[in-house]
């Protein structure tokens, strides 16, 4: 179990800085940024009488096509909304959650939801919060994926009982304690800090669900934890232990992401609230049972990698179902009007070594041997050239002298198919200003019309016969 300390952030307006955040570096090798508005051609307009509060994007079906899972909430005096999940079928988007048992229509609707792998078979299941308008039942729900993006309402099989109403809103799911399986978390606004019952006594037999014999410990609304003893039973954890007393204190707490803020490996958490200040609360485990990984970029060349699936193995083991340690997709959104760190987290054994398979949307895969725990791994489609590095030189062979900067790089062995090498200035606001492009044998490149005593900072990039370009590698010349 983690330990959380608390800073408290000084303005409300905070709330909306965390709510979308994207990684832009596609758009801006472009120079422009630019949208069609296709709602009607994928006919994905959403409910007539909107109440649309957040949106999660994911392959439930697994056939390498992001579906949309929309939350709708009460509005205009409709009641008992419907959820929707369009299946993404290439030309169109079909809403198919009744059929797949994810329609949740609960009175007042859904506010948050997530999609996680909670039982470690290499498909997505659904947390969803139902919320409370003074109609019950208004009960979160779990809803198990059968591989086939089809679902099964398990809630009933869950303990802590799921028998009390809530007004749940942002959702958060991560290995928050290390041990490799997705722990939940959601905030809760309701006045009764314990909206659960107290403390199972004796704790209470998990069914049916965690068949890989995982250790899922739950972070319920007004912030308490249940611990999980690996059998699936629960023991109530004081706050005493887990420093939560400023998540009990919040407000109208609507929102919760999840990111390494502080780059020391384990999973921070900050809480958006309507009537309070927002909350940041710092995880202060101190080991190295972690591994993250990040997507630089993907097979579109675009950052964050959002549909890369990621399956870590124990070593030596790759591809066997029953040394799997985790399971993840990198996805744009979580919960309630919020997003997390576009990184992939895995909570694993300090001692042993592990291997990655990574499969991007297109179907290809990577894969990473021998991985140590307690590092970040930046990896990608197309990988960066290495040893980059960047000199002042005179050019004397003109009739007159130039200052140059010369630079020098290597191949990356991780690649294949490459045709051509590009070179970017780098201005403010990382703005990539196009300079040249050399073929793909060609590790050295002059930069001419420099000034001495300015310092530059130069990008170069991969492409391949798609045109597809990767991740940047990036020199600063004093």
């Amino acid at each position: 179990m983690e330990r959380f300390v608390h800073f408290f952030l000084n303005s409300k307006k905070l709330s909306c800085l965390f709510a979308f955040i994207f990684v832009l570096f596609p758009l801006f090798l472009s120079g422009s940024i630019h949208f069609t508005n296709v709602t009607q051609k994928y006919n994905v307009e959403g409910a007539s009488y909107f109440g649309g509060h957040g949106i999660c994007w994911v392959d439930v079906n697994y056939d390498g096509r992001l579906d949309i899972y929309i939350k709708n909430h009460k509005y205009r005096g409709e009641l008992y909304v419907e959820n929707i999940l369009y299946i993404n079928y290439g030309d169109t988007f079909v809403d198919e959650g009744l059929s797949r048992g994810v329609a949740d229509a609960y009175p007042f609707g859904t506010h948050g939801a997530v999609f996680a792998d909670l039982d470690n078979d290499k498909d997505f299941d659904l947390f969803s919060t139902t919320t409370y308008g003074g109609i019950s039942p208004a009960y979160n729900h779990i809803y198990e994926n059968d591989g086939t993006g089809y679902f099964q309402d398990i809630t009933e099989n869950i303990s802590p009982s799921q028998d009390r109403d809530t007004f749940s809103r942002g959702v958060a799911a991560a290995d928050f304690d290390g041990d490799g399986d997705i722990d939940l978390y959601f905030t809760n606004p309701l006045s009764g800090i314990d909206p659960f019952n107290h403390q199972p006594s004796p704790p209470q037999k998990l069914k049916n669900f965690y068949i890989n014999n995982g250790d899922l410990d739950l972070y319920e609304s007004g912030g308490y934890f249940y611990q999980n003893d690996g059998q699936g039973n629960f023991s109530f954890v004081s706050i005493n232990i887990s420093a939560l007393i400023s998540s009990i204190a919040t407000g109208d707490p609507r929102s919760s992401a999840l990111g390494d803020f502080d780059s020391d490996g384990d999973l921070d958490i900050y809480i958006t609230d309507r009537v309070k200040h927002n909350v940041l609360l710092r995880n202060d485990v101190d080991d190295s049972n972690w591994i993250q990984v990040e997507i630089l970029s993907d097979q579109t060349g675009g950052a964050g990698g959002i549909g890369t699936k990621l399956c870590l193995y124990e070593a030596g083991h790759l591809g066997e179902p029953g040394f799997l340690k985790g399971f993840r997709e990198l996805t744009g959104e979580y919960g309630y009007l919020a997003q997390d760190m576009p990184a992939a987290h895995f909570g694993v054994n300090h001692s042993l070594k592990y291997d990655l398979i990574i499969e991007f949307l297109n179907g290809e895969q990577r894969t990473l041997s021998s991985i140590a725990p307690g590092q970040k791994i930046q990896t990608a489609y197309i990988l960066p050239p290495l040893d980059l590095s960047g000199e002042r030189k005179l050019n004397k062979g003109l009739l007159y002298y130039e200052d140059v900067i010369q630079l020098k790089w290597n191949a990356n062995s991780g690649n294949s198919d490459l045709i051509k090498y590009r070179i970017y200035k780098i201005e403010p606001w990382r703005k990539f200003i196009y300079i040249d492009e050399v073929t793909a044998d060609v590790f050295i490149y002059n930069v001419r019309n420099t000034t001495q005593g300015l310092q530059y900072t130069v990008a170069v990039t991969a492409v391949n016969s798609q045109n597809i370009e990767g991740a940047p590698a990036f020199v600063t010349i004093e």
